[in-house]
């Protein structure tokens, strides 16, 4: 299932370690005292063959397609949906800050084509932040069960609670961390969703305070002021225009 995301404006983006690739790049090795590509030895041109492999990563993972499940839940994402891309250019900067402070040489040889090792090189990639919020928004609806949030519900002049209590569904947090480890890295994984017991954010104490302040809108006569124009309202006018505004953890009663 693919969650779909209206595009945003301006840009967010994430900057990751780059994972180790050695594994799933067999053709990725060093030879001498430079480094190969496909058992060519290419030491004499580092820069322009460290670009060409980062290239290759950047047309690989801009198109590769965001796999994740949870239970018989499974997700199908494509990378431009969140405007993902590799950033070439930062990369190649970061590899030429990281050689200012260790062996070129070493630095080619052993990491960029064979393993591409965390402490040395950075995989710069960029996203948009509304979008990846936008994704996860989509997958913890998908797979949320139980779960009620806080409210009010208004029936005339009359406030009716409705009680919070928890549920199953995704980890947010832990998921958005795996998303963003596995987005900033060199392969592409079905992400293994984390489901657990999720909590409402509006509980009952906000519940009740919001229930309190919506009683006492209700108790008495309010007077509209328009210009020179007063106008007296009753309860039973007010209250069809009463709603709630959850902010973070409270709830608040509003005139909508």
């Amino acid at each position: 299932r693919a969650v779909g995301v209206s595009a945003g404006g301006g840009g967010g983006g994430g900057g990751g370690r780059v994972a180790r690739s050695g594994e799933d790049h067999d053709d990725w090795g060093a030879a001498g005292h430079g480094w190969g590509m496909n058992g060519t030895q290419v030491g004499a041109q580092p820069d322009a063959e460290i670009r060409a492999s980062i290239d290759q990563l950047k047309k690989q993972l801009d198109s590769e397609t965001i796999r994740a499940h949870a239970g018989t839940e499974t997700f199908v994402v494509d990378p431009s949906l969140i405007g993902f891309s590799v950033d070439t250019d930062a990369t190649m900067r970061a590899i030429e800050d990281a050689g200012r402070h260790s062996n070129p040489l070493n630095l080619v040889a052993d990491t960029v084509m064979r393993r591409f090792r965390s402490d040395d090189v950075q995989l710069v990639v960029h996203y948009d932040e509304a979008r990846f919020e936008g994704l996860l928004d989509g997958w913890t609806n998908a797979l949320q069960k139980g779960l009620v949030e806080g409210n009010l519900r208004f029936q005339g002049t009359t406030v009716v609670p409705i009680q919070p209590h928890s549920g199953r569904g995704m980890l947010r947090d832990e998921a958005e961390q795996s998303l963003r480890a596995m987005l900033a890295g060199t392969t592409r994984t079905d992400l293994a969703l984390p489901i657990g017991t999720v909590n409402p954010q509006i509980g009952q104490e906000a519940v009740t305070a919001a229930l309190t302040r919506a009683r006492t809108l209700l108790t008495g006569n309010f007077v509209v002021v328009a210009g020179t124009t007063r106008a007296t309202m009753t309860p039973a006018q007010i209250a069809p225009t009463l709603g709630t505004s959850p902010n973070r953890h409270s709830l608040h009663p509003q005139i909508d």
